[in-house]
């Protein structure tokens, strides 16, 4: 598998959808914000290539400098979004439920691009080691 810098996607969000989530959701402001966005295809491109080169090269000196094999992160972290850009494989790893809300929590792990390989031996060895979370009830009530 080769290391691919992100491509571009356009989209349109339906101004209904925006309704609609506008009470439940008030602090959208960056979903709102981009439909006003005067960002060039040119210039979202070229963000794109500065922003793959600084999380591949970034994530990969820190690796290389601590001869590691896979970041374990929570799942709250940016790290992952840095996964993302510089086109690593990230797994996720649930822990549990909020006994509050039900909501699930847990933490990613990545490895480096081509190398899904660490994840899924340390998903084996996790699930071997600690079993699997028992999900939400009232999802399946």
């Amino acid at each position: 598998m080769r290391n691919r810098p992100c491509q571009s996607v356009r989209t349109h969000i339906p101004a209904s959808i925006l309704t609609a989530h506008q009470a439940a959701h008030t602090t959208q402001t960056e979903l709102y914000a981009s439909l006003a966005s005067k960002l060039t295809p040119e210039r979202h491109s070229a963000a794109l290539k500065a922003l793959h080169a600084l999380a591949n090269g970034s994530l990969e000196s820190v690796m290389e400098a601590h001869g590691l094999d896979v970041i374990v992160s929570a799942s709250e972290s940016t790290l992952v979004a840095y996964a993302a850009l510089a086109g690593w494989p990230v797994a996720t790893v649930p822990l549990g439920n909020l006994k509050t809300n039900a909501q699930p929590f847990g933490f990613f792990v990545l490895a480096r691009a081509g190398r899904d390989d660490i994840l899924i031996r340390f998903m084996t060895a996790y699930y071997g080691a600690f079993g699997s979370v028992k999900p939400p009830s009232h999802l399946f009530e």
